[in-house]
């Protein structure tokens, strides 16, 4: 009798696991195009025209098929030899059909793939939000064409709460109960400075399973160096030096006074002096605040011209190694798009992207 039951409960054991596929079977059809290499591979990043062969087979009659296994899904892209584009897809250990034909490619029909199918509806729900973003756009661009500026600051401030309203969805899903891999892929390919405590909420909902690929490795790190500047931690010293080559270091300033520590590299319409600086300093350096600028950049030029043009009466250093530099160490890539407060005590007071932001909390402490 004892032996009976514990069979039973070993077949009772088995069971649910019988219906969880151990790999996947992809099953390509392509009208038009009967013969050639098709591949499957990855991406670093979403723009980059091809892809990294993973696995190759051959196009046959309009049929192609891959078989493997993955240990939890993944994003893949499927590329046919001398057509523009490849088909993007999450795989997972599943029967997987993909249709298309030479006329539409990369666009394909994809059955078979929960994950897809789940984040087939994310791009759906988010592509509206695009295209109410692009009709309020394309209002603007007329309202200014029949030069009726009211209407188009009026339509301005609607633009900038439909992209509002966008972000605070893909913020949602990140921290909804979707899959952790389409939440890390979602913030991954969002390309947007999201807060930290976001971050650090997303890293912390993920399940273990994903912690060791590249994107979880990359998002704990970038978590790691937000944590760095949140108020209230110690400011990190920078040592560099002056276009006489003679050293600088933040410390220097740190303890006497409020210091606005500010990077600034070369960009694209962006001058190198954040506009509103040169007021700041006159305004309120008598008062205790000290501004203190990093060239983030390579070309000693740029760096010398702009001392020169402002007539700067700070200190504004650099060692001319851009992503090199020993700056990027220590505070990090995402942490250098923000202009910081730092108090009296060393600590961080907080970080800004405007002069009005700032000029708002040196107000509150140091005077009108």
């Amino acid at each position: 009798m004892r032996s009976l039951i514990f069979i039973v409960l070993i077949v009772l054991w088995i069971l649910p696991s019988c219906g969880e596929r151990e790999n996947f079977e992809i099953k390509g059809k392509v009208k038009g195009i009967d013969s050639a290499i098709v591949y499957l591979g990855t991406k670093k990043y979403e723009s980059q025209y091809g892809i990294n062969p993973m696995d190759s087979t051959v196009l046959r009659k309009g049929k192609f098929e891959f078989k493997g296994s993955v240990k939890i899904p993944q994003r893949r892209y499927i590329k046919i030899e001398k057509q523009v584009g490849s088909i993007p897809l999450f795989i997972e250990n599943s029967e997987i059909t993909i249709k298309t034909n030479q006329d539409k490619y990369p666009d394909a029909e994809i059955k078979g793939s929960k994950t897809q199918t789940k984040y087939e509806r994310y791009i759906a729900k988010k592509e509206q939000y695009n295209d109410t973003i692009q009709r309020i756009d394309k209002a603007i661009q007329k309202a200014i064409k029949n030069d009726n500026q009211t209407k188009a600051n009026n339509l301005q401030k609607k633009y900038f709460g439909a992209l509002h309203t966008k972000f605070k969805y893909i913020e949602d899903y990140m921290l909804s109960d979707a899959p952790s891999v389409l939440r890390l892929f979602v913030y991954d390919r969002a390309r947007v400075l999201f807060q930290y405590n976001i971050l650090d909420s997303l890293y912390t909902s993920l399940d273990s399973s994903v912690y060791r690929t590249d994107m979880a490795k990359n998002l704990k790190k970038r978590i790691e160096n937000l944590e760095k500047v949140q108020p209230g931690k110690s400011y990190i010293n920078l040592t560099l030096v002056d276009t006489a080559g003679n050293k600088v270091s933040l410390s220097d300033y740190v303890g006497e006074n409020y210091v606005l520590l500010y990077f600034t590299y070369l960009c694209p319409h962006m001058d190198l002096l954040p506009k509103g600086f040169p007021r700041l300093h006159e305004k309120y350096h008598e008062q205790g605040l000290q501004l203190f600028g990093v060239y983030a950049d390579t070309d000693p030029f740029y760096w010398k011209k702009t001392i020169k043009k402002n007539n700067l009466k700070w200190p504004f250093v650099s060692d001319l190694k851009g992503r090199n530099s020993i700056v990027y160490e220590k505070y990090g890539n995402v942490n250098m798009f923000f202009h910081y407060l730092i108090d009296k005590d060393g600590k961080f007071i907080g970080k800004y992207k405007s002069t009005k932001e700032i000029e708002k909390e040196l107000k509150k402490r140091i005077g009108r």
